[in-house]
């Protein structure tokens, strides 16, 4: 369903507490080890240093954890200040609430800073616009080189703006997009995922399935037939014809954005060329 599509994205803004940190116990000179998670290999990495934002969410704690397995220097930023991910700094900040100073102060130190915050429900202009455009310039005058941001796939806003309750929603993604282009021109990534299961668990808000029933609609979905048939349909019935995107291949796909070895612009859009980024 489109509204189901969209809220699996969900990455929540939140309000600053008291941060609780992990210690890194490695000092590489650059991330260069290469580690296998499940089917995925990270490649070689150029950027010693990450901050992820919103790095405790459904899809920030898996580009956090695929980070440090990769062997980079990761800070996770959220409200929380706390995580579970072996390896990760873990530091608090709000984009919407904190200063533009706090939440600079936040990501110093990073080469490169990942976006995975995102909000549906509320003041969607607010948490995917406000919050993403502060984000990406508390990044640049931090010192980043890079800014990597999850957004949402075409196939859903172009089937789904317009229609009304979601609008808000859509508009903040296209001015955080809007920012990250024009403030990191030449060197950025934006992931655009549809709808993203993993886990182990249902959920209903958001609404989730987890990684094995998900894998079966996603194979489903990917057939010939089906994509014959979803190649010929309009509008919502083709959306909801998507085939979902492992949470895992969403992350592996921003860990390669983040760690090439160039500066480049690249946009990822969509299960198929997110499942074909991750399994490079």
């Amino acid at each position: 369903m489109p509204c189901s599509t969209v809220m699996m994205h969900k990455q929540a803004v939140h309000h600053s507490v008291p941060a609780r940190a992990t210690s890194l116990r490695r000092s590489p000179a650059s991330c260069r080890r290469t580690v296998r998670s499940g089917r995925r290999t990270p490649p070689p990495v150029s950027a010693t240093s990450v901050a992820v934002v919103g790095g405790t969410g459904f899809v920030g704690s898996e580009v956090t954890k695929q980070l440090v397995a990769a062997g980079c220097n990761v800070k996770a930023v959220s409200r929380r200040g706390a995580g579970d991910v072996q390896g990760a700094t873990y530091v608090a900040a709000d984009a919407l609430a904190d200063s533009k100073e706090a939440l600079v102060d936040a990501l110093k130190g990073s080469d490169v800073v990942v976006s995975c915050v995102g909000t549906i429900g509320g003041d969607d202009l607010a948490g995917n616009g406000t919050a993403n455009v502060a984000i990406v310039e508390a990044a640049k005058e931090a010192g980043a080189k890079r800014f990597v941001y999850v957004s949402v796939a075409s196939i859903v806003k172009d089937n789904v703006k317009g229609l009304g309750p979601l609008d808000a929603y859509f508009n903040g993604k296209e001015a955080a997009e809007a920012s990250v282009t024009s403030t990191f021109a030449d060197n950025h990534g934006i992931v655009r995922p549809s709808f993203i299961f993993g886990g182990d668990q249902f959920n209903l808000t958001p609404p989730r399935v987890p990684t094995g029933y998900g894998k079966g609609v996603a194979r489903l979905l990917s057939s010939g037939p089906i994509r014959t048939i979803a190649n010929n349909t309009p509008g919502l019935i083709k959306l909801t014809l998507e085939p979902p995107v492992d949470v895992a291949a969403v992350a592996g796909a921003v860990v390669k954005c983040v760690v090439a070895e160039e500066a480049s612009a690249r946009v990822v859009d969509g299960t198929e060329d997110i499942t074909k980024l991750a399994d490079e």
